[in-house]
């Protein structure tokens, strides 16, 4: 079933009262002042498309896409509305209709989303490539000379973004199974994509922590992205199929409980329940896991 605001629980859409508690926790509304670009003014066009009031169209997705999904709005809304999962949904609905893609968009949607956050052992294997290319002086050397230039404009801008790569892993430095003196709990550990990548330290910090507190960590040494990027990015199977591979994974009924030091990945793990409702086989477990 294609995603659809449509079809959406329509309480979810009912519950904004428009009282502007929001705004000014919105970069994007703070930035130019535009009621469409605060959070209940996209709540507002997204209720319009589920009434049959407003059409899908380019206007509405290039303003779906302009939300920067920080969801600071979610922690100021006093209704509790479910931005995260109206937002997705829009999205998703989005991406199913083919809206405002062009060749570049689509060629670089499949070789990342589609393609590296969908295999760690490729992404793991990039990761090292851009370790190299970090360490041996070629980064420096290539901004030296100018050649960032010859990118394309928007590789060029986020360039200077580019993380620095840890020299190690998380499975050369957290190995499978690490047992406390006095085992009390028994909890997963997940590594997370960039964070693997980037802050892999951290990552062996928090087992540390947990070992202090009498838990025994499993963390195995290849995880799959926990779908988070897809979900934010309209890719509803995509998030969906990395949902189901991390909960075969971590079977929630063996653990006490399931630890991520992302704050995406924990937020996104939370989602599980309502992104697999219509899953005959996986949505037991995420009951369970709730109960």
């Amino acid at each position: 079933m294609k995603p659809s605001l449509k079809l959406l629980d329509y309480s979810i859409l009912q519950q904004c009262m428009h009282c502007g508690m929001c705004l000014p926790a919105c970069p994007t509304y703070d930035a130019t002042k535009k009621e469409r670009h605060s959070p209940r003014g996209r709540i507002s066009l997204m209720r319009a498309v589920a009434d049959g009031e407003l059409k899908l169209s380019a206007a509405f997705a290039d303003e779906m896409s302009y939300c920067l999904g920080c969801l600071a709005c979610q922690t100021a809304c006093p209704a509790g509305v479910d931005y995260s999962n109206l937002l997705e949904t829009a999205r998703a609905e989005v991406q199913s209709a083919g809206l405002n893609q062009t060749f570049t968009s689509r060629f670089w949607r499949t070789v990342t989303i589609r393609g590296l956050f969908m295999r760690p052992r490729l992404l793991r294997f990039v990761g090292r490539l851009l370790w190299l290319y970090q360490r041996l002086g070629l980064q420096t050397a290539f901004r030296k000379i100018g050649l960032t230039k010859l990118l394309p404009k928007d590789l060029r801008r986020l360039e200077p973004q580019c993380p620095t790569i840890a020299t190690k892993f998380s499975p050369q430095l957290i190995r499978p199974v690490e047992s406390p003196a006095k085992k009390q709990h028994r909890v997963a550990l997940l590594t997370g994509c960039v964070q693997d990548l980037v802050f892999a330290d951290i990552n062996r910090d928090t087992a540390d922590v947990l070992l202090a507190n009498g838990c025994e960590v499993h963390t195995p040494p290849v995880q799959p992205c926990c779908g988070s990027l897809h979900a934010h990015n309209g890719e509803a199977d995509a998030a969906k199929t990395l949902a189901k591979r991390m909960i075969d994974l971590f079977p929630p009924s063996q653990f006490d409980a399931i630890i991520t030091n992302a704050g995406g990945c924990g937020n996104h793990l939370r989602h599980y329940g309502s992104l697999l409702a219509e899953d005959a086989v996986y949505a037991p477990a995420q009951a369970r896991r709730a109960a």
